[in-house]
């Protein structure tokens, strides 16, 4: 996971939360992680993340009021191309998509 100390104590714990964290939410769902900002890249919606990234902060932030998978998805309306041969594509960025988040949200019930 990338610490290297042979002993662990309450002065660096931070420091060995910090690196297990991004161990385990980062580098090892590293690949998912491209292919779902691949995915969002595809429809602009990366794009709209970033240029307007504190609106999307505050709307994808933990609060006490927490969004529905079904209300997240309904943010996102796909607007497919007029070729032909990217539509099949296109389809499986939207259902691995949808995917992605019934996965997140079936662990955060958890």
């Amino acid at each position: 996971m990338g610490y290297l100390k042979n002993e662990v104590t309450l002065a660096i714990k931070d420091d060995l939360v910090r690196k297990v964290a991004h161990h385990c939410i980062i580098s090892f769902n590293c690949e998912e992680i491209q292919e779902f900002c691949k995915g969002l890249s595809c429809g602009g919606v990366l794009d709209i993340l970033k240029l307007y990234h504190a609106e999307a902060k505050a709307m994808l932030m933990h609060s006490d009021d927490l969004l529905d998978v079904n209300d997240f998805k309904a943010v996102f309306k796909p607007n497919y191309s007029s070729k032909v041969e990217l539509v099949s594509l296109e389809e499986d960025i939207v259902f691995n998509f949808h995917n992605f988040l019934d996965e997140v949200s079936a662990l955060l019930k958890v």
